[in-house]
């Protein structure tokens, strides 16, 4: 895989120039192809180049889009045959152009603004009609609300639909384990359950073998979920994949 070369804002990858911004710089920065505003650090894009460059990716699903950088990131790193991302919010990004340059060399990509996370049933039903195929995908990653109840919507009703040998992401699962503003009463995630406690779920489903999960890698940033030959029932709920001896699991 072509190497990221660094320089002092951000890098470059394949003719695309990427802006790393974080915090409250996100909500003004902007950016017009061929770059892009990506949220994520060099460990996180060495976590996934390691496990994208010797896959082959025909379909790949993002939910959560924000500046749009990393949709353009993942399909210069991947180059799936047909991408789909899904938001509910759009933010100006050069997306657009992104997709008629992917559309010259053969490929597909889609943008919607307008499908939550949480709406599996839509999402599938939107690829399907879209690309022609059936939404069976290579690679999914969840970078888009961080709730607990939304992700795990969208893990129980897509988890199924990762092709054997494929991968689940979740970015930023540990933001209820993180300081400052994350610790305070007013943040507005505070009274939720975390995000963390998905992950225990799918650690604890796949020793119990009853998930369709192989294994779990966990970094500080992004866990990978890692689909088997399993196939899970249409009412697959993860929350239900594993024996607690009777006790309650309520998470973190």
């Amino acid at each position: 895989m072509e190497t990221f070369q660094f320089n002092n804002d951000g890098f470059s990858f394949k003719q695309l120039k990427f802006i790393q911004e974080y915090g409250s710089n996100i909500a003004t920065a902007t950016a017009a192809y061929p770059e892009f505003i990506l949220m994520k650090s060099k460990p996180m894009l060495s976590a996934y180049s390691d496990r994208l460059q010797d896959r082959t990716v025909t379909n790949l699903l993002e939910l959560g889009i924000m500046k749009g950088g990393s949709t353009a990131l993942f399909n210069a790193m991947a180059t799936p045959q047909n991408h789909m991302a899904v938001d509910v919010y759009k933010h100006e990004s050069g997306l657009d152009v992104l997709a008629e340059i992917v559309a010259n060399e053969g490929r597909k990509l889609l943008a919607r603004y307008d499908i939550s996370q949480s709406d599996t049933k839509l999402i599938v039903k939107t690829f399907e009609e879209h690309f022609g195929v059936a939404a069976e995908f290579d690679v999914i990653i969840d970078d888009a609300s961080h709730n607990y109840d939304l992700s795990l919507a969208s893990f129980n009703g897509l988890f199924g639909r990762v092709k054997p040998g494929g991968f689940y992401a979740i970015e930023d699962w540990g933001w209820a384990h993180w300081g400052g503003a994350f610790q305070q009463s007013d943040h507005p995630e505070f009274g939720n359950t975390s995000l963390s406690t998905l992950i225990l779920q799918c650690v604890m489903a796949c020793t119990a073998g009853m998930a369709g999960i192989s294994r779990v890698d966990v970094t500080p940033d992004t866990v990978f979920i890692h689909r088997n030959q399993s196939v899970l029932p249409d009412d697959f709920a993860l929350e239900r994949s594993f024996p607690t001896r009777g006790r309650v699991f309520t998470g973190a």
